[in-house]
């Protein structure tokens, strides 16, 4: 019982963070379009992430808003907020991941400016280091309990080591095919820079998460 009170509270707590973070991604993916279009490129092909993010993310919105009669914009029923909140955390979660996998894609192919794609970082950085803050003021970081927390930890060190490799490849992709040549030792120095990234990632956000992890539980023993 207490667990699924903890899974629905978790849930909640999320959507109601997320909600206003698909706003405020839609607002960044405006000001980079018009940065890029301004000073860097106005060729369509650059802007398939921003068009892409923008189509599916509030198709899904709308659609499923039609499709069981919520209002898009405001309510004052508390259970409409809740499936307004989860909408929209659904559409942010869709910019996302479609500017993060979508950014690393865009490193791999050759000849890609890497200025135009660093771009995409301000869209996901600024509402993903809101949301933790967030998150961790409101005790949603944790692992689960102790059944659940070995698979949530390993699966915490994949993600990890994901996001290191793209730190890594970001800051050395230039290097790594330097004067049309593929340089092997790069991918050393690339794999450095995603330990050094990593590491203190880890075990810092591993830390919070504990820490969430008690402040969650003592809440719903009060």
């Amino acid at each position: 019982m207490i667990k699924k009170l903890k899974d629905e509270r978790i849930i909640k707590e999320t959507n109601k963070i997320s909600s206003p973070l698909y706003l405020l991604i839609l607002i960044l993916t405006v000001t980079v379009a018009v940065t890029k279009y301004i000073f860097f490129t106005q060729e369509l092909s650059n802007y398939i992430l921003e068009i892409a993010a923008i189509t599916v993310s509030m198709g899904y919105l709308i659609s499923n808003s039609l499709i069981n009669g919520i209002p898009i914009f405001s309510s004052d029923d508390e259970c409409i907020n809740e499936l307004q909140n989860k909408y929209r955390a659904r559409s942010f979660e869709i910019c996302f991941y479609t500017y993060v996998f979508g950014e690393f894609i865009a490193l791999l192919v050759p000849g890609q400016a890497l200025g135009i794609t660093a771009l995409y970082i301000l869209i996901w950085i600024v509402p993903s280091a809101i949301f933790t803050v967030k998150a961790v003021k409101r005790g949603l970081l944790i692992w689960g309990g102790e059944n659940r927390k070995k698979k949530t930890i390993v699966d915490f060190k994949k993600r990890v080591i994901l996001g290191s490799l793209f730190y890594g490849t970001f800051m050395r992709w230039e290097y790594l095919w330097e004067q049309g040549k593929f340089q092997p030792m790069e991918i050393l120095k690339i794999l450095g820079a995603a330990a050094m990234w990593g590491i203190p990632f880890y075990f810092t956000m591993k830390l919070i998460i504990s820490n969430g992890e008690k402040k969650s539980n003592k809440e719903l023993e009060e």
